[in-house]
């Protein structure tokens, strides 16, 4: 649930206002706000990549 909310709304705040709102564990948090700056991190550089090569086109 706080990988959901994290990715699809606007990251590691989300998961932070998701986890008082479940009143889970702390440690939960931080392993999903971990992976949200670690799949952010890897699509900084894959994304310009793909772009470059073509396979992902965005029209201007």
């Amino acid at each position: 649930m706080k990988n959901a909310s994290g990715s699809s709304v606007c990251g590691a705040v989300a998961v932070l206002a998701t986890e008082a709102v479940l009143k889970s564990q702390e440690y939960n948090a931080s392993i999903a706000v971990s992976m949200l700056v670690l799949f952010g991190t890897i699509a900084i550089f894959i994304y310009p990549m793909l772009y470059t090569t073509r396979y992902l086109y965005m029209s201007p």
